[in-house]
């Protein structure tokens, strides 16, 4: 059940009633516990009905980790610090396994979900098929699975953009991550900015821990993974400023097009992008289009020397 929730299975009442009244009558109270706390999950919220590569799939494919109640982010949050922190009802829904009660110790090894948390008790109540009642239990004789437990580590390792878990976001994000990085690469190899040097090996590795990390995000609806809003894009131009734009002659060693290094002046002998034969107006808060001198005249060729006396 647990598994077809996770594939978007219906909950509609049947004929025979609904999924939760089904599983009371067939005397499964963890089952309809869990049925009634998962309502309106998302696929990334099953933990405990993913596999590692399931959850990496769902992940690269934009799925949002903070959304739901609780969200995937928070329900990894729990189960990978369990019997750390106070019960909180972000772990309600969770499927743990009993040991070490030695009250009941026929109880151990059976499986049960989590239908309530009391901070001020510290303890969580858990429903277990057969048991009239759920057990209030503290999180010391409960157990998450290990394959839940993994899945929300590759979760919580995918909340923030890095390196190591640059795979795990969508194509957007990736493709807008290898963007900010290259930007960043071309402002350290700036020969103005860096008194002609052109390299700051320590700007690189702070735009990466610092910068992307802050721009790249997995929601769909922020504002670098996203498409522009009409307040980002570049005002329109009349056609008789475009007809009046001076458009420049190819030059040798020169910048790619749309290069966003902030450096002044045409001509880049040291830019990482000197490899075409265009190139692009100096990256101003306007941008001017700047058209090269006309080359010198040379002055007209003497006379043919006179011809030799016969």
């Amino acid at each position: 059940a647990k598994l077809l929730s996770s594939y978007g299975a219906s909950r509609a009442a049947t004929p025979f009633g609904t999924p939760e009244e089904v599983a009371n009558g067939e005397g499964h109270a963890d089952l309809a516990a869990w049925l009634v706390a998962s309502r309106g999950w998302t696929p990334l919220q099953h933990l405990e009905a993913l596999t590692v590569d399931r959850a990496r799939t769902l992940l690269r494919g934009g799925a949002d980790s903070s959304s739901g109640e609780p969200s995937a982010l928070e329900r990894a949050r729990v189960l990978c610090s369990w019997g750390e922190s106070d019960p909180t009802a972000a772990a309600v829904g969770s499927t743990v396994e009993i040991r070490s009660l030695v009250s009941r110790p026929s109880m151990n090894g059976k499986v049960g979900v989590v239908v309530s948390a009391n901070a001020s008790t510290a303890r969580f109540g858990v429903r277990v098929a057969g048991e009239a009642k759920a057990l209030a239990l503290r999180p010391a004789n409960l157990q998450p699975a290990a394959e839940a437990v993994e899945v929300g580590r590759l979760i919580l390792k995918a909340a923030e953009w890095s390196p190591q878990s640059h795979e795990l976001f969508p194509e957007a994000a990736r493709k807008r991550a290898v963007e900010v990085m290259r930007l960043g690469y071309l402002i350290a190899w700036d020969e103005e900015r860096f008194d002609g040097e052109g390299a700051a090996p320590g700007l690189v590795d702070l735009w990466r821990s610092f910068v992307v990390p802050r721009v790249v995000v997995r929601a769909a609806t922020a504002v670098f993974a996203s498409k522009p809003t009409e307040a980002a894009l570049p005002a329109k131009r009349s056609k008789a400023e475009v007809k009046a734009e001076v458009k420049e002659p190819p030059r040798p060693n020169s910048c790619l097009p749309g290069c966003l290094a902030p450096h002044e002046g045409l001509h880049h002998a040291k830019c990482p992008n000197n490899r075409a034969t265009t190139t692009r107006a100096t990256w101003t808060s306007a941008v001017t289009v700047r058209t090269p001198p006309p080359p010198p005249r040379l002055p007209p060729p003497p006379p043919p020397p006179p011809p030799p006396p016969p």
